[in-house]
């Protein structure tokens, strides 16, 4: 199970915004800002954050289950 919980961001195209759901995939290193190459991204985008923030909330909870049904 990865260590970092699914979050919400977004970008701006065409004016509008585009939020998307990611996580840290690694830890970064001393003052390495949070890139491209340490995020792993959901395929889903959305056109509002409510959305996006309630499948991060699932996938958060399915791997909370999935860690406590491990062991």
């Amino acid at each position: 199970m990865n260590k970092f919980k699914w979050k919400v961001s977004y970008q701006i195209i065409n004016d509008e915004r585009i939020y998307q759901v990611w996580r840290q995939t690694r830890e970064l290193r001393p003052g390495e800002p949070v890139h491209s190459g340490v995020r792993e991204y959901q395929k889903k985008v959305f056109d509002d954050k409510e959305s996006a923030q309630k499948y991060a909330d699932e996938l958060n909870k399915k791997e909370q289950m999935e860690g406590k049904n491990k062991y």
